[in-house]
């Protein structure tokens, strides 16, 4: 066997464990710009009907003189104790029913009520000063 000039006889394979930076470079490039990109191409959206809540008998909050009940029908409309109210008039009763009954207000809304309006509501039960805010929802 004939050698060649300036190589040993035997040579030995090594394998050094680099990284070509501009490989990584790509790599992290790429991985920053499908990030963002791969929630959006695989999010779909289900619909989702959910049960109606089992809750115990709350017919007697409506005729109590001490429980504060904003209704809220499919329309939007505002009802303060079974009364039809507004908006306006709502923020100036509210604080003084809230006197009478220790800062809880009941709101009782339609599944085909806007949320908006709910939220709405929500806020301005809040701003008036009530502690606990309870939500009704149809009995079974």
């Amino acid at each position: 066997m004939r050698q060649q000039k300036g190589f040993p006889a035997e040579r030995t394979l090594e394998f050094q464990s680099t990284i070509s930076m501009t490989l990584f470079s790509l790599f992290l490039l790429l991985l920053l710009i499908l990030y963002p990109l791969i929630p959006l191409m695989s999010s779909h959206s289900i619909t989702v009907n959910l049960p109606k809540a089992m809750h115990p008998n709350t017919s007697h909050i409506d005729f109590d003189p001490y429980v504060v009940v904003i209704g809220i029908d499919p329309e939007g409309r505002l009802y303060l104790n079974r009364r039809p109210t507004n908006l306006e008039t709502l923020v100036q009763q509210l604080p003084e029913q809230l006197i009478k009954s220790r800062k809880t207000i009941y709101v009782k809304s339609d599944r085909r009520t806007s949320y908006a309006r709910v939220y709405t509501v929500l806020g301005v039960c809040r701003d008036a000063g009530a502690q606990r805010i309870k939500l009704l929802v149809q009995k079974v």
